[in-house]
């Protein structure tokens, strides 16, 4: 890319499964239907963390005033648009007490995934935002710079900011 797409860092991270994908587009996409064209067709499907995803059903959330799209800075910077406006609403306070409620008394400061893995237990569940999130995996999507947790403060901080990003294309479980 020649310049960096005008996008916060948490959302150009969620937005990284779907590079590979777009890599042999070519620019400017004028329609909806070029792109579906250039990602392989109506018939085509992309794997996004282990589900199989039909680009043309992802498009179809594309509004038509998004056309062209002139370079691959701006189809990200529309894409974190999108997500944005079709992620669902979440009473996070809500939900950041159902997991306090849930989760064992943690030692801080916590100096790396490992450790808190260790603390939570790598084989736990904990039930959030109407779904069981598996402690490898949740762990899994935090960042290294999140490290280390230095107090429960700390924590409830970080989970608020994981839980308000949450991916629209979930991993299997």
């Amino acid at each position: 890319m020649a310049h960096q797409p005008l996008v916060p860092a948490g959302q150009l991270e969620e937005l990284k499964v779907l590079l590979p994908h777009l890599e042999g587009l070519s620019f400017p996409i004028e329609s909806a239907g070029q792109f579906v064209d250039q990602l392989g067709g109506p018939g085509a499907t992309i794997k996004i963390h282990d589900v199989d995803m039909a680009p043309i059903r992802m498009i179809k959330f594309m509004p038509a005033y998004y056309f062209p799209v002139v370079s691959m800075e701006n189809l990200i910077e529309k894409m974190a648009e999108l997500v944005r406006v079709n992620r669902p609403a979440v009473d996070l306070p809500k939900e950041l007490g159902r997991l306090r409620d849930q989760l064992p008394d943690i030692d801080y400061p916590v100096a790396d995934r490992e450790a808190l893995q260790d603390q939570l237990g790598s084989g736990s569940t904990y039930h959030v935002m109407g779904r069981d999130h598996h402690v490898g995996a949740a762990i899994d999507a935090i960042t290294d710079n999140m490290f280390p947790i230095e107090s429960a403060r700390d924590l409830e901080r970080k989970l608020l900011f994981l839980m308000g990003r949450r991916p629209l294309i979930r991993p299997h479980a």
